[in-house]
């Protein structure tokens, strides 16, 4: 999950310019990188 957060604020970050505006993840970020992280670790230990 936290390299999924990563992931997404690293592409925000790419895209915005943090030193105009403050870059921040939404709450639908935060929702697929969870559901990400999840299946990611589900099914890397199968």
């Amino acid at each position: 999950m936290i390299v999924a957060l990563a992931r997404k604020l690293s592409t925000r970050l790419r895209r915005g310019d943090p030193l105009a505006t403050r870059v921040k993840l939404s709450k639908f970020d935060f929702l697929s990188a969870f559901t990400e992280g999840v299946f990611v670790g589900l099914f890397a230990r199968a």
